[in-house]
């Protein structure tokens, strides 16, 4: 369990954006002093939960890449590190969470997560994934080594993946985020986490349409004989 007022406890980072947003975080609290800061974290980011906005396909869309890059007479396996707990917050709660924490006098020199405390499992995300996107799931197992390496694998895939180990060592990781700082202030508003089923199918279609227009820009460049004709 990670909690709120934990900073530098001599942990590991997946990636040197985790130990850099901590370093941070002790510049921030060191400030706290002599300024009204207020910290927010955020668990696992994605895109927008109504529209699917998405500035880049990282995160849990890579393991929507790897489901939608096997081939269609394949069903998708199951990782064996599935009970592993996996937290995932929309950007359009963490902005109006956000929003209104930073608006509180009681949140000030304070730090808060923005954690959905959903209690998805990845075996859980990976089935709501499959299920989005029309795919069949198998208890074979896989192994995390495995996953990174499809995913690195898969044609076309490595160009839209950043620090494909880091992600998946992320979602390995046990651990789970107290937010009662968070809780405690947002009681009054109508400000709430939506849960991961009702907006995976966003995701698949954001998917979808970056792997159509990234084969569409790989079409090949076709000359008619007519139009050499005419280009003399």
């Amino acid at each position: 369990m990670v909690y709120e007022d934990e900073l530098d406890m001599g942990q590991s980072f997946h990636s040197v954006v985790q130990e850099s947003r901590m370093k941070a975080e002790k510049v921030m609290r060191r400030a706290m002093a002599e300024l009204p800061i207020v910290v927010v974290r955020p668990t696992m980011l994605v895109g927008e939960s109504i529209t699917g906005e998405v500035e880049r396909l990282d995160g849990p869309y890579q393991l929507v890449m790897l489901v939608l890059g096997l081939p269609d007479d394949l069903v998708v396996p199951l990782p064996s590190f599935g009970g592993s707990p996996v937290d995932i917050v929309p950007v359009d709660y963490v902005a109006r969470a956000a929003h209104a924490i930073g608006l509180s006098s009681k949140a000030i020199g304070q730090t808060f997560h923005l954690a959905s405390q959903e209690g998805l499992s990845t075996r859980q995300l990976f089935a709501l994934i499959a299920e989005a996107g029309g795919r069949r799931l198998t208890a074979r197992n896989i192994l995390p080594a495995q996953i990174a390496s499809a995913l690195m694998s898969t044609p076309g895939l490595n160009r839209y993946i950043q620090e494909p180990r880091a992600f998946v060592q992320q979602i390995c990781t046990p651990a789970r985020y107290d937010n009662r700082n968070t809780r405690r202030i947002l009681a009054d508003t109508d400000i709430r986490c939506p849960p991961v089923a009702k907006y995976v199918g966003t995701w698949v279609t954001v998917v979808n349409e970056h792997l159509r227009q990234r084969r569409e820009r790989q079409q090949p460049f076709v000359i008619e004989a007519g139009d050499l004709e005419q280009l003399g």
